[in-house]
């Protein structure tokens, strides 16, 4: 069986905004703890708003503290160049919104983040900050392809594996042809691993810690969009369509041949509360798991 680990964590806690690394987190079954907590929404219709709208929603950076969500903008005049959102503070009117065809219960963060947001990112349409409503679980809507755990605001599966050794196989083809090379965070991955040959991640179906404290199960690779042309340092795209136009001739949807896979979308099998860390060696093997 073979050995893989654990090159880096991510987490972002309003979808579609920068991410934040970490060295070590915890696993919960809608995903890493704070992954995708909070969304940006339409005020007209409650549909979440992505990159795929508004590019320069990859220039606001997230800090988690405490007690407070910090938004930054390095674009914005210093002294409105950030807004905070109480985690913790007095719960403020729900209302629906919409991840894809998902239905949820939501609730509103407030008028002051949501100027903040309109101004930052210079909508057409206003925006509200949300977060996913307490007593509101959300239903997995493809439990046949992504598992039944359902994630938060994530748009498919609660996690999103990727492989180190398929990223750098991609940034060789884009380098032969002199084109700009991609990072990872282009493809807003969870968990990245290495030790596995390039996009041989797809032919697996479960990662499990050493310890046996965790198992992740696999499903289905993650089929790609033109978000991952964005620029992730200025929030500009790519020429060419890249990388997702070399990334669809190395790595095509099994279905959709035109289409780009990059990643693997999970679930939690077991370890809800178990902590995962970069340099974790990870076993993994092609076994199906049957559950109850």
């Amino acid at each position: 069986m073979p050995r893989v680990r654990v090159t880096d964590l991510f987490i972002y806690p309003v979808k579609s905004l920068g991410g934040i690394a970490l060295s070590q987190t915890s696993l919960t079954y809608r995903g890493l703890l704070y992954d995708r907590r909070w969304m940006i929404v339409r005020e007209d219709n409650g549909q979440f708003v992505s990159q795929r709208q508004l590019p320069r929603m990859c220039l606001i950076n997230t800090r988690l503290g405490e007690t407070h969500l910090t938004l930054s903008s390095p674009i914005l005049m210093p002294g409105e160049a950030e807004v905070k959102v109480d985690i913790n503070g007095p719960r403020r009117s729900q209302r629906q919104a919409s991840v894809w065809r998902d239905e949820c219960r939501v609730v509103d963060m407030g008028d002051e983040v949501a100027l903040w947001l309109n101004h930052a990112l210079n909508s057409p349409k206003p925006l509200r900050l949300v977060a996913m409503a307490p007593d509101f679980r959300r239903l997995q809507s493809q439990p046949e392809r992504f598992g039944q755990q359902a994630a938060i605001f994530a748009d498919a599966a609660p996690f999103l594996i990727a492989n180190r050794d398929s990223l750098e196989v991609l940034n060789q083809h884009l380098a032969a042809e002199d084109k700009p090379l991609a990072r990872i965070e282009q493809f807003r991955p969870n968990i990245v691993i290495a030790g596995l040959s390039p996009f041989s991640e797809h032919s697996y179906s479960r990662l499990h810690s050493s310890g046996g404290n965790y198992t992740l199960q696999l499903h289905d690779r993650c089929e790609r969009c033109s978000m991952v042309n964005i620029n992730p340092t200025d929030g500009s795209p790519q020429a060419e369509q890249e990388p997702y136009r070399t990334l669809a001739h190395l790595n095509p949807m099994p279905d959709k041949p035109q289409a780009a896979a990059f990643g693997e979308n999970a679930s939690l099998s077991t370890g809800d509360g178990q902590n995962i860390g970069v340099g974790d060696w990870l076993s993994i093997d092609r076994e199906l798991q049957t559950t109850s």
